[in-house]
């Protein structure tokens, strides 16, 4: 029930979102090496091997969304982007993905936890 609902979302957000989810960009296992860039739509899973804290910043003004998922694809976090203000995820796991949903440029940043 918990897939169903979960593939339900997803459809969603797809046909809502305005800009086409390339299929690479989702099928794709790579993991990506955890640098601080802007980033935008996609999903994307980040090499951490331990648990950091990332701070994301909207640098348009557009509406974006993040999702989190973990390494089962549950969903943990879904939250709209303030624009121009610091986003703080502490304790990011390794193997949860990010999912960035909208036509925003989202600054990530990656710190070791304190």
């Amino acid at each position: 029930m918990t897939k169903k609902i979960l593939f339900f979302i997803m459809c969603m957000i797809i046909i809502l979102s305005s800009k086409s989810v390339k299929a690479t960009t989702i099928s794709s296992n790579t993991n990506i090496p955890t640098i601080s860039n802007v980033y935008t739509e996609g999903i994307y899973r980040f090499d951490n091997t331990n648990e950091i804290d990332m701070v994301l910043m909207l640098n348009t003004d557009v509406s974006t969304r993040l999702i989190i998922f973990d390494d089962e694809m549950n969903i943990q976090l879904l939250s709209a982007l303030p624009y121009r203000r610091k986003f703080y995820i502490h304790n990011f796991k390794a193997n949860q993905v990010v999912g960035i949903i909208g036509e925003g440029e989202v600054a990530i940043s990656f710190e070791k936890i304190k």
